[in-house]
């Protein structure tokens, strides 16, 4: 295995030394440099993933011109985004479901438009039983004939 050394100030780095692999492990940058040429990376430690597809994207040129910054900001802003997407998606699966436990959707397409067989239906969120001596009510939706039963 050959010598490691910093593509900038050609220190030697050792097993101890702090440094950063950058650009598929074909180049390495010590601690102290990406500190002096102003790339803060700590708070990337908690999220490796990101952090090791951020130091994937660089190079030392673009550590050196300053372009890094923006690619940082870039993918930290993508994560970002993900992030909030995810977040969005699972909300609305939760509020499906909810709905759908109600009788207010149907569960199999996500449609409004269901009926309740030998019940009244209140609205979109709520169920009223009548002359019924069954520990449930039978619902159906109109758009794909999917049925199901609540059970209270």
């Amino acid at each position: 295995m050959g010598k490691k050394e910093c593509g900038i100030c050609n220190k030697k780095i050792g097993a101890l030394t702090a440094h950063y692999n950058l650009n598929n492990n074909n180049e390495i940058v010590c601690a102290d440099c990406m500190k002096l040429l102003g790339y803060d990376l700590r708070g990337l430690a908690t999220k490796p993933l990101l952090f090791s597809k951020i130091l994937n994207s660089l190079s030392i040129e673009q550590l050196k011109s300053g372009e890094a910054n923006q690619i940082i900001e870039d993918s930290l802003s993508e994560a970002k985004i993900e992030k909030n997407a995810k977040k969005d998606i699972n909300q609305l699966k939760k509020q499906d479901k909810k709905l759908a436990k109600e009788g207010a959707i149907c569960s199999k397409c996500h449609s409004h438009n269901v009926i309740s067989l030998g019940a009244i239906q209140k609205g979109n969120f709520g169920i009223i039983r009548v002359g019924s001596n069954t520990k449930g009510f039978k619902m159906m939706c109109n758009d794909c004939g999917h049925k199901w039963e609540i059970k209270n």
